[in-house]
């Protein structure tokens, strides 16, 4: 990188020590935003110049001064990452904001399917994913589409009988909602089930964002496909989870999930926990 001709030389990244008292940074999420207060001198000689929020490839940067205040907010856009710059220390890396505390109590959601207004929204729920190698359940293969168009028409294609592509079968994507239209996670319901299926894959799909997870969103999305399962005539559902997923375990025995056995995957080397949920 290079400035008015003048080639800039590469900084040194140090992470933030908890035993440094100079370089503490309190976290507040309220909503869709971070509030990211510094606990730091902001005197002439020693501040901070600088704190930066990068989530995938957008940057969000807030300049700071002497004798100001070490605070400033980000909107919360994806997973990411916290930068702030020290005039004597230099530039330092927080600690993963994901774990900051949330100050507004888990909403009700709701469910509707795609459309092209959610362009955006998709979009960065699925870099979220991306940026921590997280899988994207019951998402319609989105983490195989850079393209929102691509992945919409694809989905519809799955969901109509006609349309749906061997080897596949009908299926409608749905997008779990807050109460201020906020993507908090996504499933699938597969309207009926074929061998696969059957054996690893089961009739929903579903994944939260990792900024949301520990909220109980998984199981409120879980009992809203259960119900759009009743609507399509499915009264005995098929649900399954990796054996080590206990937190998908609990959602699925919460909605009245009962194991029926464990199988090994050869397809992605995982023992799968079978389910099945009676939903009359």
């Amino acid at each position: 990188m290079s400035c008015c001709g003048i080639t800039l030389p590469p900084l040194d990244i140090s992470e933030a020590d908890d035993a440094d008292e100079h370089h503490q940074l309190t976290l507040e999420r309220v909503e869709d935003e971070l509030f990211v207060t510094l606990h730091h001198p902001m005197t002439k000689d020693h501040y901070i110049s600088f704190i930066a929020c990068l989530t995938g490839d957008k940057l969000q940067l807030v300049k700071l001064y002497p004798e100001g205040d070490a605070s400033c907010r980000f909107k919360i856009t994806g997973a990411g990452v916290l930068y702030f710059y020290c005039n004597r220390h230099g530039l330092m890396k927080a600690p993963d904001f994901r774990a900051a505390a949330r100050h507004t109590p888990p909403q009700k959601l709701h469910l509707r399917e795609p459309d092209e207004g959610d362009r955006e929204q998709v979009m960065a729920y699925r870099e979220e994913f991306l940026a921590i190698s997280s899988r994207l359940d019951g998402t319609s293969a989105l983490d195989k589409y850079d393209d929102f168009g691509q992945w919409l028409a694809n989905i519809r294609r799955l969901k109509d009988p006609a349309t749906t592509p061997a080897g596949f079968v009908p299926a409608t994507q749905y997008l779990a909602l807050d109460e201020q239209e906020h993507l908090v996670g996504m499933t699938n319901l597969r309207h009926h089930l074929n061998d696969y299926l059957l054996a690893y894959g089961g009739h929903i799909g579903y994944s939260v964002r990792p900024s949301e997870r520990k909220n109980g969103y998984a199981s409120q999305m879980l009992c809203m496909t259960l119900e759009k399962a009743k609507e399509r005539g499915i009264s005995k559902v098929r649900i399954c989870c990796d054996h080590y997923n206990i937190a998908s375990a609990k959602t699925i025995q919460s909605n009245g999930g009962v194991l029926e056995d464990e199988m090994f995957d050869s397809s992605d080397g995982m023992l799968t926990q079978r389910y099945w949920i009676e939903n009359r």
